[in-house]
């Protein structure tokens, strides 16, 4: 019909239907997958073919602004690993241009944000997929995967510095509290503090071998919470304002009960925004005491 009024759109003009964005999906993490399989067997990272193959893709996904909502649909327990990996690169790219680093450095931080966990090869699958909490023995063997990632990617001789340094620092924190080496904030490297974000956050809205996803809405709270301390408050509010943005037009409820949709942000303090209820609105930033439980649907999309 809108060739017929003589109005011609580009693929840039084309959101992809659910089903098209889930192959592409399970195409890269299929990628992702087999690149793991060749780093685990010959201890070679093949970087040109991952620039060729799966980079673009996952940078050309981290655009669409409707891809959080998808990513939250398709946080499946099977492949976790691979899944994750995907996940975190676009998630970093996407993070990277809300930031506004230069073009440039988008495919090469996504690069490092795909490869940020190449150590997990090299810990035990017994570890790795165990259905229950770890003993303290076998945490301390999975707490070693930053520095096995980091000799791992030191070894090849087309390495990017800032990708080992992504893998090494990915689980430091701000306040020293991370590891492996409990550097603080000032030592880091700022692509480690975007990833560490994405990472956290694509790990706890996902299924796990050892525990069910946890609610989007308690996720935003927890990070944010933890906005000053833990991690970067620069990345952590940066990430939130923009995710908050496509969450305007959500059902919700809060927790005393009452059934509600997110209409306005509040720029200070965007996991507290105005919340249109029967009867009137909610500014939650002023009521301490009430705050989103739950979160349904996104019901109009809103643009980045």
């Amino acid at each position: 019909m809108l060739s017929q009024h003589c109005i011609h759109l580009s693929p840039e003009d084309l959101e992809p239907a659910l089903d098209e964005m889930e192959q592409i999906m399970d195409q890269s993490v299929m990628e992702v997958k087999q690149i793991f399989s060749e780093i685990e067997h010959s201890g070679y990272i093949p970087f040109e073919k991952i620039k060729q193959t799966i980079l673009p893709t996952l940078c050309d996904l981290s655009k669409d602004f409707g891809i959080i909502g998808f990513m939250l649909t398709l946080q499946r327990v099977d492949d976790y690993t691979y899944r994750h990996s995907a996940g975190v690169a676009m998630m970093a790219a996407m993070i990277g241009r809300w930031m506004k680093l230069p073009e440039e450095e988008i495919p090469r931080l996504a690069m490092a944000g795909m490869l940020h966990d190449v150590g997990k090869l090299f810990i035990s699958q017994a570890i790795l997929q165990k259905p229950g909490r770890l003993l303290s023995e076998e945490y301390e063997q999975m707490k070693l995967h930053p520095e096995l990632g980091y000799a791992c990617l030191m070894r090849q001789p087309e390495v990017d510095g800032r990708a080992a340094l992504v893998a090494l620092q990915h689980h430091e924190r701000e306040d020293g509290s991370g590891y492996p080496l409990g550097i603080k904030g000032s030592e880091m490297d700022p692509w480690s503090k975007i990833v560490a974000v994405a990472d956290v956050f694509h790990a706890m809205t996902s299924k796990r071998a050892y525990r069910e996803e946890l609610p989007l809405y308690e996720v935003l709270r927890n990070m944010w919470v933890h906005a000053y301390g833990a991690m970067d408050p620069l990345v952590v509010h940066s990430f939130m304002e923009k995710l908050m943005i496509y969450l305007i037009g959500c059902e919700v409820v809060l927790s005393d009960g009452q059934l509600g949709k997110i209409v306005m942000l509040n720029d200070k303090n965007p996991v507290n925004p105005l919340v249109e209820v029967e009867g009137g609105f909610i500014d939650l930033s002023q009521e301490p005491t009430l705050y989103i439980e739950k979160l349904f649907k996104v019901e109009t999309e809103s643009e980045e």
